[in-house]
């Protein structure tokens, strides 16, 4: 009896660390810097094209950067030219030259990225700016948006929104939620 309790034990105890590790693992993924990704949307817009920028913390799975592509894509289709970015030291402090400014993060164990909230909190020139913030994960509870607002200082998001990364349509989604916020 002695021996099953310790053979028990020792299973839990190794259950325990794989999903401590795990845990570990995936947050440390989540607030990485992953460098000075950049890519530009020209708008097919006669006048002077306004602008976008949607600055997103890619996922492990890949989620997070096709929903903020479709997003980009919405808004470009929209009018805008849109640079797509990861948040990070390559970007300027100062966003005052775009009028729409996106903020998207994946959410793991409830948490979102602290690379793309220090970026937040660094950025200058958002007031008047028309500001969105999106998360990307599987609970459908919103708790993330209140950390993320505080990165904001102040300024108040035009819109927020969830896209469930289980969800198939997410994608297709993120295309109508970036040309309606773009109108």
């Amino acid at each position: 009896m002695k021996k099953i309790a310790k053979v028990i034990v020792a299973v839990i105890a190794v259950i325990a660390a794989l999903f401590v590790g795990f845990f570990f693992i995936t947050i440390s993924y989540n607030n990485e810097y992953k460098g000075d990704f950049k890519e530009v949307l020209k708008s097919t817009a006669a006048a002077p094209a306004k602008k976008a920028i949607v600055i997103y913390q890619p996922s492990k799975h890949g989620t997070s950067a096709k929903i903020a592509k479709r997003l980009a894509e919405g808004l470009n289709s929209s009018g805008y030219e849109v640079t797509l970015s990861y948040p990070g030291a390559h970007l300027p402090a100062s966003l005052g030259e775009y009028d729409i400014v996106a903020f998207g993060t994946p959410v793991y164990f409830g948490q979102i990225s602290l690379a793309l909230t220090d970026y937040m909190e660094r950025s200058t020139d958002l007031a008047g700016k028309k500001v969105l913030i999106y998360s990307v994960g599987n609970d459908k509870e919103l708790p993330e948006f209140a950390a993320f607002e505080r990165s904001l200082k102040g300024v108040r998001p035009g819109a927020k929104k969830k896209f469930i990364a289980a969800d198939t349509d997410s994608v297709d989604l993120a295309y109508k939620f970036g040309v309606d916020f773009g109108k």
